[in-house]
């Protein structure tokens, strides 16, 4: 089977969640050994680091010509929207978009009038991290219960060294909080329930691993 793979989120040098996903995917598309084409959009990064991160060379789009027997996978769905002969899975990592506080109101409208567009163009599956979204998505869009299917996020293999096992973050025990450091996942909930334990417990930390993301100087103000 020939597989397509959109690998625009592996050009940075730091991965983050869909560079993570993707890089993973790779793997273990590679490990059933499907016909790999890789595939980048210009312009999305500065840099280029696909060779480098999985080992395979990749080219920038042109234009998606498959056979039928074909697979797509992508992070942006503009990418297929030449094509209606081939099935479309859609991932939704998250609907912060519906919770006050987490994005303007401009900018939550416009991501919900987005994922309304590609849950209207019927896809043929839907992919969500965890029990928590998939629950969520279903009460607000009970009509696709038979479609939603839960793959929860993988790691990065490459920084499970035994260099980066032996390193102590503390002593203490401690609470991990491991994802990119956004508003919208309800890190500084997060840090203010903790902030109420620690009055009451003293002899536990809190510790954040992750990048800045969306709103990083509201959660620094905790």
């Amino acid at each position: 089977m020939k597989v397509l793979l959109d690998a625009t989120p592996l050009m940075p040098t730091d991965l983050y969640t869909a560079g993570v996903y993707t890089k993973n995917l790779f793997r273990v598309l590679r490990g059933l050994g499907a016909d790999l084409q890789m595939n980048y959009r210009k312009g999305a990064f500065k840099e280029n680091q696909i060779e480098a991160h999985t080992g395979h060379g990749a080219k920038p789009f042109r234009s998606l010509f498959a056979s039928k027997d074909s697979v797509i996978h992508g992070t942006d769905s503009a990418l297929f929207s030449e094509s209606d002969k081939f099935k479309k899975v859609l991932t939704i990592h998250h609907l912060g978009m519906y919770r006050e506080k987490i994005y303007k109101p401009r900018d939550c409208q416009r991501q919900q009038e987005f994922l309304q567009e590609e849950l209207y163009k019927g896809p043929d599956a839907i992919i969500v991290p965890s029990t928590s979204v998939h629950n969520e998505f279903l009460t607000r869009f009970p009509k696709f219960a038979g479609k939603v299917h839960i793959i929860p996020y993988g790691c990065d293999h490459l920084i499970d060294s035994s260099a980066s096992r032996d390193r102590k973050v503390t002593e203490k025990p401690y609470f991990l909080f491991s994802g990119r450091l956004e508003l919208r996942k309800n890190v500084v909930g997060v840090v203010r329930a903790f902030n109420q334990l620690a009055a009451i417990q003293k002899d536990v930390e809190l510790v954040l691993v992750g990048g800045e993301g969306f709103a990083y100087d509201e959660i620094k103000k905790e």
